[in-house]
């Protein structure tokens, strides 16, 4: 893995569209709350958009700090696991080191395709269980973007 650069713009746009929706609503909470003076409601959007603000600057620390790393490398196969959350995803540097990465099947890779896979740096812990192995390490997984 590589150090982190300069933040990419879609981590960016995440924090960013992260505190819009707590102020949305935080909004929707405090127009129930003087329309019907419902206090639940104003209480539980309160708690949303704490949490919401709370994970923003997460995102900001980590962008701040550089605290992630990426892989680079070209898709030379996707291989899907049956029952499972993940996909298995193989690609190449461009020294012709051969990695593997466990990622979600929500992700829309195409092979033959450079891209550019952002982890959160942290501690992975090896359980010496792949499945819970590969669950742990899909919580350190930011995000990726193709590269031209």
């Amino acid at each position: 893995m590589e150090d982190g650069g300069k933040a990419p713009v879609w981590f960016k746009r995440r924090m960013l569209l992260s505190v819009l929706l707590c102020v949305v609503c935080l909004l929707i909470g405090t127009v129930g709350f003087l329309y019907y003076g419902d206090q639940v409601m104003l209480i539980l959007s309160a708690a949303v958009c704490a949490l919401g603000v709370f994970k923003a600057w997460t995102a900001f620390r980590i962008i701040a700090t550089e605290d992630y790393d990426t892989v680079e490398g070209i898709c030379i196969g996707i291989k899907p696991k049956p029952l499972r959350r993940y996909r298995q995803i193989q690609i190449i540097d461009d020294e012709g080191n051969e990695s593997t990465l466990y990622l979600g099947k929500r992700l829309k890779l195409q092979i033959g395709c450079r891209y550019r896979f952002f982890f959160k740096r942290g501690d992975r812990q090896i359980t010496g269980s792949d499945h819970l192995d590969t669950l742990l390490a899909l919580n350190l997984f930011l995000g990726y973007e193709e590269v031209p």
